[in-house]
């Protein structure tokens, strides 16, 4: 289950939420947000809204369960993205591959 950490509003204290558990969050005047939780109660934090809204979509892109990774047979070699690397199978040489965030490619395996 992903998470998130935020700081409480009003002390020094950290606490720990499953990202399932907030149903929203807001912002509010005082610089930080409020997190509105499933359960229905609010919770102040000093955490700002973007810096919640990043946490909680990177908490959510890392969580993938499966039994196996699926990926296409054959596919041009995709460019690079910042933040990411990206798996594919290389139409050139049929070979399982890497490209990292900077560009440089590595052959993971080969199909003969």
């Amino acid at each position: 289950m992903p998470t998130i950490t935020v700081t409480v509003r009003g002390s020094d204290k950290h606490k720990v939420l499953s990202a399932s558990d907030i149903k929203d969050v807001d912002e509010d005047s005082e610089g930080g947000s409020v997190l509105n939780l499933r359960d229905g109660t609010s919770l102040p934090v000093t955490d700002t809204y973007s810096e919640i809204k990043a946490a909680i979509d990177a908490a959510e892109a890392g969580t993938i369960a499966a039994s196996y990774l699926q990926i296409t047979d054959g596919v041009t070699a995709p460019g690079a993205l910042a933040g990411v690397a990206r798996l594919y199978v290389d139409t050139a040489d049929g070979d399982l591959k890497c490209v990292f965030a900077d560009g440089f490619v590595r052959t993971i395996g080969a199909d003969s």
